[in-house]
């Protein structure tokens, strides 16, 4: 037992674990009751974020008290997720990163650059609409960029963390079980679009969650992939019916290449780890 708890404090040393400057790995009955808690967290805050649309659609018929409720809503939000969510940093120094993954980190960083300029160039229909149409489509965009980020990269990232922090390639597969997640977590859009858009939204979603995973990871933060989602959301589609891509085919060829990229990427960054 002393052995295997010795093995666990030198894999989170190697690793500069950000949480474990706030969880004692060798305590389990304190990352048990830690993990129980950020679970619950996850759990409550997905509820709220789901509700708050109901909200805001039904009770609600004031559009100016809408958009004012969605401000205190991501407000609360956010300072919940902050101070409940322990922390939105992976690691407590800066990593340095060898030859191959700086390669790759310079192609992906092209790919992101070229996709976010696309995202500004094809979006900027929306300064084309009226004043409390442009309000709407951002608040939109800003809530789930906000709430998915803290949720997807932020807290669930640190469950899985903590949950396999004994795994040599934890941060490799906490990256790709909250891609997946986030994946299939829009298949909650069959209630209001076609199953063929869904399943093309899946396949993208699941692509952006790598990316963004790989942005927190080398960020050290959640800001920047909160930027990112913002202007890729942050377009009319998002205040329609139908959020999804019905090119499976073009989705597919694109965004599976993509994933595995990623993939590629943060197994080669946590392999270094492992080297430390």
């Amino acid at each position: 037992m002393e052995k295997e708890k010795q093995k666990e404090g030198r894999y989170e040393k190697r690793h500069y674990l950000a949480l474990a400057d706030q969880i004692d790995f060798n305590d389990q009955k304190q990352t048990k009751t830690v993990l129980v808690k950020m679970i619950w967290l996850e759990i409550i805050l997905q509820i709220c974020y789901q509700a708050y649309p109901f909200v805001t659609k039904y009770l609600i018929g004031n559009r100016v008290l809408k958009d004012v409720f969605v401000a205190i809503y991501l407000i609360v939000f956010t300072m919940a997720a902050l101070h409940f969510g322990l922390t939105t940093k992976v690691f407590d120094k800066r990593v340095k990163t060898h030859r191959a993954v700086k390669v790759l980190t310079a192609v992906y960083f092209a790919l992101l650059g070229l996709m976010v300029v696309m995202n500004i160039f094809t979006h900027s229909m929306v300064f084309k609409l009226p004043g409390h149409k442009i309000v709407s489509i951002a608040l939109i965009a800003l809530s789930a960029a906000i709430c998915e980020e803290f949720l997807f990269r932020g807290i669930l990232f640190n469950i899985f963390t903590v949950a396999l922090r004994k795994n040599k390639y934890n941060i490799f597969w906490t990256s790709v079980i909250c891609s997946v997640l986030f994946g299939l977590f829009h298949l909650i859009n069959l209630f209001h679009q076609p199953l063929v858009s869904t399943i093309g939204q899946i396949i993208f979603a699941m692509a952006l969650g790598f990316i963004l995973s790989y942005l927190r990871i080398l960020s050290n933060g959640i800001i920047f992939g909160i930027i990112v989602h913002f202007l890729q959301d942050c377009s009319p589609q998002v205040a329609s019916s139908n959020t999804g891509n019905s090119n499976i085919a073009f989705v597919s060829a694109v965004y599976i290449p993509v994933s595995i990229f990623m993939m590629i990427c943060t197994y080669l960054f946590n392999r270094q780890l492992n080297k430390k």
